[in-house]
Formats: C-alpha cells, structure tokens, sequence
C-alpha cells in the first residue's frame, strides 16, 4: 500500500467498517472468539501487506499470501506507547520429508497459513491488555495495539523466501515488515515503549524477536512478555516415540532458516548449536531488553503435546508422577537467571498448574495462591515500579511447591487434570 493511502488508513482507524468478526486467537489448547456484545472489546483494523511491501519484506503465509497485521492508534499520553500481541498456534515445517509437513499443508487452507479468509477488523478480547475498557485494562486502554495473526507456523523465526514445497515460512521477515509499516507511517520513529507480549508460538516470537525490535527502534524502551513460550529441552517420556526439543529446533532452524536473538548466537556457548538459541532459557542470558516471563511450572502443552506424557481423560497416572515432578524442578532451575536479575531488568509469573497459556484475563490464578495477585496485576505492578506486597523483587515462582507434596498445590488453578494419584507424596 502506498505511504498516503497507509496514513489515510492509520487516520482513519476508528471510522466505521460495516462489518467487525470476531478475532479467534489460538494457542494449542484451543481458541477464543470475541463476539459482539462482549465487554471491552478493542476494534483493530486490517493492514495486508501491499504487494510492493511483499516484495520488500517477502512477508508471506505459509501459501504465499501476503502476511499483514490490526491495528489501533493509541491517544493522549499513551499515543507513542505500543502494546503487540503475537497469536499463538504450534507450529509446522515445510520440508517435503518432515512429519510435520502435514500440518503445514493443513495450515495452509485455514487462517494459520493464509490471509485470503481474514476479516477486514476484528474485536479483540475482552478483559486482557487489548481491552479498550478502562475499567478492565486500566494502564494499557489507550496505548496503541498491534496484533499479528499467526500465519507462517515457524514460531515467528522464519525467513524461508524461496518456497519449499510450494510453501513459504517467513515469521521473522514478518516482524521486519510490521516494523517497516510502522516507520513509513512515521509511527515507529515516535515510539517511546513497546511491549511485545506473546502466547504460546507467540510468546517464542516475543522472545525471539524482542532484541531485534529494540535494535531497529533504540529510543524505545522494549519489553518481552513471553506467555507459555518458555519451553525447556529435556529428555520425552519413555517410549512415547516423540520429538525430543532438541531435535525439533535443529529442524526448525535449519529448514526456515531461522533467526535468533543475535547475542546468543555469537556466544561461545551456542555458536555451534544456533538452534539452542530458539529456546529462551538458553538465549534469556543474551538479552537487552527487559523481560516478563508468564509461565506455568506444569505446561500440559510440553509435558503432553511435544513430551508425550499420557494424560489421557485428564488424569495422569502414578507411572508418570516422577516425570512430572522432575520436569517441573527443571524447569524451575531454569528460572535462575530471571530470578537472580534486578527487579527493573525482570518479573515472572509462575504458577503450579497444569494449563499451557495463562489467561491476562483470568481472576482465578494467583501466585501465591488465594492472594489475590494475577498475571495482569503482576506485569504492571513489575511494569510501573509499583510496589508488590507479595514480592518486592516481582519474582512469583509458586512457592507451594516448596510447601506442599501435591502436583496440584494452588488452590486458584481450576486445572482440569487430575493429580490425585500423584498428590500423595514424593518430594522434590
């Protein structure tokens, strides 16, 4: 699109469209749709990649259509500051041998790999930091949104150009053009803070992106806020036949020829191994930018998707107890370098339960249990330097699980798994 119809577009954002449909915003767990009617719903309207912005950025869909963004102008105050949402949804890889190419052919007749079916704007969901209500989302109502439809499966890392059985995985070339628009629009040279907040597939993007964004904007202060992308590489379950990490993230690397956090890369601990950079327990240690990490201690979407521990009808068995308590352990120790950074440079959010993203949302978790203190109340308290009389430092790892035997010690999660033949003892 040319620069005078993209400014006449950003101008103007809020006039009417006929028609706004509900934006589904997926993780791998499932989706949620805002409907009209819903309380707090932020309208963002569609950008689609012109075809010179394809041409620039070779910013496609895993079908080659070209990738675009919604968006909101912020107001007032808060019209330099940018809150992004990355849509989360597993991931895919194009290459004609891989197991995975199926999901990829399948990606690329829905939304998760093809903009022909999206809506000209979209509602985004209630009570979260997309929210436009104040009374819901008190800090961040008037900051301008950017949300970026998930469509190239690659864990926004991608930059496969050249189509690879007749299909693209350009994630990152994506972030690059977001980043572009936004400077011809003369929004990008005004930023002043930046959150890049993503769930699930979302939340690697934010990791793995966050540096760059920071680079290609330096007078803004740039923040990463991964929600269930914190994925560690430990050994799968016994005789599941599944994936390990490791090996997942060497194929995905090396078929999309993935990017990574630069410092990481150029490390002497990784410069052999790039893939291990994918991973943001490995790459946290070379980050610039300031980080929030959302995280539950028991992701169904590790330990069960990709680890291959049977939950099946949602009750794990006693076999798979020991399993379940070593990961969990893991990856707490690998919550060590967030934990041992100043309050400023970090926060997590880490709650015992056994769900893969955490609802901004949700009234219900808390970290500690019953103490009132949620995912959206603990980033801006983090945020803003507010003062946190559950933890000075913003640092809320669970601490039931120094407290308590049960898998299922936090009495706010509503898990639906059920851990009773677990709960009876073993120790960490």
């Amino acid at each position: 699109m040319k620069r005078v119809l993209l400014l006449g577009l950003f101008s103007l954002l809020l006039c009417c469209v006929s028609a706004h449909i509900g934006f589904h915003h997926y993780d791998d767990d499932g989706f949620f749709s805002a409907k009209a009617g819903d309380a707090g719903l932020q309208i963002l309207d569609l950008h689609l990649f012109s075809a010179a912005e394809v041409a620039q950025y070779e910013a496609k869909c895993i079908d080659g259509s070209p990738a675009g963004f919604y968006f909101s102008l912020g107001s007032g105050e808060n019209a330099t500051k940018w809150f992004w949402y990355l849509q989360g949804g597993g991931y895919c890889l194009a290459e004609p041998t891989h197991p995975d190419v199926e999901y990829c052919t399948f990606r690329r007749n829905s939304t998760f790999g093809s903009s022909k079916h999206w809506p000209p704007a979209l509602l985004g969901p209630p009570a979260d930091f997309l929210s436009s209500d104040p009374t819901l989302n008190p800090d961040y109502h008037t900051w301008g949104k950017i949300a970026i439809p998930y469509c190239s499966g690659d864990l926004y890392a991608g930059q496969l150009t050249k189509p690879l059985n007749g299909m693209y995985q350009t994630g990152h070339n994506i972030i690059t053009g977001v980043l572009g628009v936004m400077r011809e629009a003369n929004l990008l040279d005004k930023a002043t803070e930046m959150v890049i907040y993503g769930e699930s597939a979302g939340g690697f993007g934010a990791t793995i992106n966050a540096d760059y964004i920071a680079k290609t904007v330096p007078q803004a202060i740039v923040t990463a806020f991964p929600n269930g992308g914190w994925f560690i590489d430990i050994p799968v379950y016994p005789n599941s036949n599944k994936t390990s990490w490791a090996n997942a993230m060497k194929a995905l690397y090396n078929i999309t020829n993935a990017y990574v956090n630069q410092g990481c890369l150029s490390s002497s601990e990784y410069h052999a191994q790039p893939w291990a950079c994918l991973l943001a327990n490995n790459s946290y240690a070379h980050w610039n930018t300031r980080a929030f990490i959302a995280q539950n201690i028991y992701d169904t979407e590790q330990m069960e998707i990709q680890d291959g521990v049977p939950i099946p009808n949602n009750i794990l068995g006693s076999p798979s107890c020991s399993y379940v308590r070593s990961y969990a352990s893991k990856t707490v120790a690998t919550f060590g370098e967030v934990i041992a950074s100043s309050a400023h440079q970090a926060g997590i959010f880490a709650p015992a339960c056994f769900i893969h993203v955490i609802s901004p949302a949700s009234k219900g978790i808390h970290v500690p249990g019953n103490s009132g203190v949620t995912l959206m109340q603990s980033f801006s308290d983090w945020y803003f330097g507010r003062s946190s009389t559950v933890s000075p430092d913003y640092k809320l790892v669970d601490p039931c699980l120094k407290t308590s035997s049960a898998l299922s010690c936090n009495p706010t999660c509503s898990s639906p798994v059920n851990t009773k033949a677990c709960d009876g003892g073993g120790g960490r």
